[in-house]
């Protein structure tokens, strides 16, 4: 089941996210929050429908750090081509400008995707959840 609650983030990623949309919504651009928490099973999911890589874990919407968004057309539709609405793009600085981490600006390209890193190392961090670190304790 897909999780769009922005109450399953941890705290700081759920007023991140926020300030994201109110940021777009300041700029004329209308976004929606596709997923936000993803459990064992939701994760799998993904990875055998080929929209993630990374396998439970190994995913920082497991912790609640990451969130998916898309934009909204005129017609309120989702344009998903993202060369063809460069809302997209200024979406994507939005995020960078709030000290989000964007996926667009990966090597595999996401570019519905943000995470948080709380200004740890990302390896680092991802290491440590993986040792049971909980992340809601992150702020």
């Amino acid at each position: 089941m897909i999780i769009k609650d922005l109450n399953r983030l941890n705290k700081k990623v759920k007023e991140l996210c926020e300030k994201f949309i109110n940021e777009c919504k300041n700029k004329d651009i209308t976004v929606i929050i596709t997923e936000t928490f993803r459990d064992k099973s939701r994760q799998e999911q993904a990875v055998i429908e080929n929209k993630s890589n990374a396998h439970f874990g190994y995913s920082f919407h497991n912790y609640g750090l990451a969130f998916d968004f898309a934009v909204l057309n005129k017609n309120k539709g989702i344009t998903w081509n993202v060369n063809k609405d460069k809302n997209w793009f200024i979406c994507g600085e939005i995020g960078k400008k709030l000290g989000l981490s964007w996926g667009g600006d990966w090597k595999m390209k996401d570019y519905c995707h943000f995470e948080f890193y709380f200004n740890i190392n990302r390896d680092v961090l991802l290491n440590k959840l993986l040792k049971g670190f909980d992340a809601n304790k992150l702020s």
